[in-house]
């Protein structure tokens, strides 16, 4: 991709990324519901819902 086939990573290699790659995902998932229920949880709390 970038000009030449890197080493093909270790398995811990592959174990870390896969499991940061998982959690960066979950944290994404995360804030993005917090961002879209954020104003319905402020109509809530001002009891205007």
């Amino acid at each position: 991709m970038f000009g030449g086939a890197p080493p093909p990573p270790s398995e811990e290699e592959l174990k870390a990324y896969s499991a940061h790659t998982k959690q960066v995902l979950i944290n994404a998932v995360y804030t993005a519901v917090a961002l879209w229920s954020a104003p319905f949880a402020f109509e809530l709390i001002r009891g205007r819902f």
